[in-house]
């Protein structure tokens, strides 16, 4: 099984993980607009181990991802455009065929995209980057897992909300399509090294179906799991301060070969660094 072939299954396995907390909009609402730092920086970490019963065995892909999004915030017509330009982008493959590989493509041009108050992103542009890394969920999902859908309205602790997220994915070796109903409570307040923030729970159920070439032979994807994990919200500065969520999907990988089970799991990982 080639490298592009293995990074097509695993990014056709989840295409919209969950995702961070926005900014603090005008009037103590809980809404997205243009934060007290308009220019901002945030790490990116993210982890996803896939295991596969294989008509040869069991065979394990592990997959890591790190980069760098210098963001820029201003105001526009539809809300807030926000342009982050990625930076220092690693990912690491290991799995028993190939062993470990590390990749650090280029990227050139930068992710664009507006968002309304309440966090719906119109997507404008993106970077074109190097080599199969480009299409794995975690780089492509970027503009959609930085920010939340928020009520757009004054938020106290205990108050929930939701809503679905449904995106498309497609590149020469798969297409997937994953659904998420995301649900948001607001918990309350929490001290970090002396700022008090606000943490927000965050919990979704999530569906990808997707198809993926296999050197010539089609297999069909179906999984399904869940998104569980929180986001830290600085409200005085209006943006995300961190966010932590964990992933833990089964699903099925049917070809002409045979069917082989999968189990999945994974941690994201964002934090502001300036």
């Amino acid at each position: 099984m080639s490298r592009s072939i293995i990074i097509s299954a695993c990014a056709c396995v989840l295409s919209v993980p969950a995702q961070a907390l926005g900014a603090q909009g005008a009037g103590g609402s809980l809404a997205h607009g243009v934060p007290e730092n308009p220019a901002a920086t945030y790490r990116f970490a993210d982890t996803l181990v896939t295991s596969m019963n294989t008509p040869t065995g069991a065979m394990q892909i592990d997959i890591t991802t790190s980069a760098t999004l210098a963001t820029a915030f201003s105001a526009d017509p539809g809300g807030v455009r926000v342009t982050a330009t990625l930076q220092g982008l690693s990912m690491t493959m290991a799995n028993p065929m190939m062993g470990s590989q590390t990749l650090e493509p280029e990227a050139t041009g930068d992710f664009v995209f507006v968002m309304d108050p309440q966090g719906t992103v119109n997507l404008l542009s993106t970077p074109e980057i190097e080599g199969p890394a480009g299409s794995t969920a975690a780089v492509t999902g970027m503009p959609y897992e930085l920010f939340p859908h928020l009520p757009g309205t004054a938020a106290q602790p205990g108050d929930s909300w939701s809503n679905t997220v449904s995106r498309s994915q497609e590149t020469p070796e798969s297409t997937a399509t994953t659904t998420t109903e995301y649900t948001y409570t607001l918990v309350g307040d929490t001290v970090v090294n002396g700022r008090t923030l606000v943490r927000i729970d965050i919990a979704a159920d999530v569906e990808t179906q997707g198809t993926v070439d296999m050197g010539g032979m089609s297999a069909d994807q179906s999984i399904t799991g869940t998104d569980t994990g929180f986001a830290l919200w600085d409200m005085e500065a209006g943006q995300l301060h961190s966010m932590k969520i964990e992933r833990a999907y089964t699903g099925s990988m049917n070809t002409p070969m045979g069917s082989m089970a999968m189990e999945i799991s994974g941690t994201s990982h964002r934090r502001l660094e300036n």
